[in-house]
């Protein structure tokens, strides 16, 4: 796996250390020289000294197509940077990136940090999983909470103490991933029956996890599960209903739009068309008065120049007679009846 390493000090340190065992190609940018130059000793690497913030040390380190980025700057917003950097214009394919500040977790997520890490963040979490009334339910966060580990310890008074998994019919928004039955991990099947004591551990969605728990604790005829199927199931139709007025707007805003372009298309056309026909017009005009003009010489000053030959006083005279017979004309219907005025 090709790796770009940015920034860092002891985290750095930490990171290369884990994935020079593997025989990854790593690539460390760092525009600390004690920090570069301690890492390049000890990893027998070379360490480019350069800020990872811009955009000619990616160049300098020739990294496009990397597999990973991992940035471990102090500032959140120069983490951020290099991962846009890196995703954007040298497209490596997924970015890690520290975080100090636990508010921007789900905010790089949005932006499109594949895995911002917060130390702070993840120490929330883990109190919260941990903090659950007698340590009965743990939880663990997995692919940037999309999926969530659930522990529910069984209690005697558990509606599922002493039933199979068959009989207890989880719903199918979860899924009982394994047992701890000290000092055993049980992978459970259809007969294997829950005893007081065991760990069960379950795979769902956030926002399944609650009504998972309920339906262990207090089993499938659980007020408070109804309740909150009907109120899902509500809320489904409302969804639904939205989305569909949502399309209705869309579809309109859309045909608004096409009946705007079609119009604008359509006075562009005929703009275009009243153009040509005008220039054509004015060529077949101009194609015509050259015709009449060659026919008028051909026909006449050629007759002219041959009488100048035999009688050259007449001639100029009659040249004269001839051209002032001839009236001025603008447009071609004046000029064909001069034409024919002249010939007679």
């Amino acid at each position: 796996m090709n790796i770009l390493i940015c920034g860092g000090t002891s985290e750095a340190d930490y990171v290369l250390s884990a994935f020079k065992k593997s025989h990854n190609r790593i690539v460390v940018m760092n525009d600390n020289d004690e920090t570069a130059d301690l890492l390049s000793e000890h990893y027998d690497l070379d360490v480019i000294k350069v800020d990872p913030t811009k955009i000619y040390s990616f160049e300098e380190a020739d990294v496009t197509n990397f597999d990973l980025v991992v940035a471990l700057l102090e500032r959140d917003a120069d983490n951020f940077v290099v991962c846009q950097i890196a995703k954007r214009l040298f497209h490596i394919k997924k970015a890690i990136c520290t975080v100090n500040n636990p508010n921007n977790v789900a905010i790089f997520q949005r932006l499109g940090i594949d895995s911002p890490i917060s130390s702070s963040y993840l120490l929330t979490q883990q109190i919260k999983g941990e903090s659950d009334v007698e340590s009965i339910f743990r939880t663990l966060s997995l692919e940037n909470e999309r999926i969530v580990i659930t522990e529910i310890k069984i209690l005697k008074e558990f509606p599922c103490c002493g039933q199979n998994l068959i009989a207890l019919q989880l719903p199918r928004t979860g899924n009982i991933t394994c047992i701890f039955r000290e000092p055993e991990v049980i992978i459970p099947r259809g007969d294997t029956i829950i005893t007081e004591g065991d760990t069960l551990v379950i795979a769902s969605s956030p926002d399944n996890q609650q009504d998972l728990i309920d339906y262990i604790k207090n089993g499938p005829d659980n007020e408070e599960i109804k309740r909150r199927a009907e109120a899902a199931a509500i809320q489904k139709q409302e969804d639904a209903r939205a989305a569909e007025e949502a399309a209705k707007v869309e579809m309109e805003r859309e045909n608004e739009l096409r009946a705007q372009l079609t119009a604008e298309i359509e006075e562009k056309l005929s703009k275009e068309l009243e153009q040509k026909e005008s220039l054509l017009r004015k060529q077949i005009e101009a194609e015509i008065r050259n015709e009449l003009v060659q026919e008028y010489h051909s026909n006449y000053v050629d007759d002219e120049d041959e009488d100048d030959t035999a009688k050259p006083t007449k001639a100029v005279k009659s040249t004269k007679t001839t051209q002032d017979k001839i009236p001025a004309v603008k447009d071609t219907n004046t000029k064909m009846k001069a034409v024919r005025k002249t010939r007679k």
